[in-house]
């Protein structure tokens, strides 16, 4: 999966508050699968996990890395590649950590561990 397209989608206002309104973890699933993005139910509970860590603000400094290196990427400091070689194996996490970041900056909402 690209960066490229990961930023597209969770650039859509629309889609992402829609997501939040979804309950299980195959829902989301199946929206993102609509958007041409595969993730796993796994994946993606991994991803609300770090969203209520990241709004908590209980991130370990590994992953506070991850949300650094997305801030970047996102704000046109790195490109693809230059993350790719940055990120030295960490890359899945900083798609994830761009979706988060999407999905709080836009939206406004807060994930809860009882939703997807």
């Amino acid at each position: 999966m690209k960066m490229d397209k990961m930023r597209e989608v969770f650039s859509d206002e629309e889609f992402v508050k829609g997501l939040f309104e979804l309950e299980t973890p195959e829902e989301v699933q199946a929206a993102l699968e609509e958007k041409e993005i595969e993730l796993s139910t796994g994946e993606i509970c991994q991803m609300r996990d770090f969203l209520i860590r990241y709004q908590e603000g209980t991130l370990t400094e590994e992953e506070k890395k991850v949300v650094e290196f997305a801030n970047e990427y996102r704000d046109g400091e790195l490109s693809e590649e230059e993350l790719e070689n940055v990120s030295g194996g960490i890359l899945g996490w900083v798609m994830l950590g761009l979706a988060i970041l999407a999905l709080t900056a836009v939206t406004g909402l807060y994930c809860t561990s009882d939703r997807w």
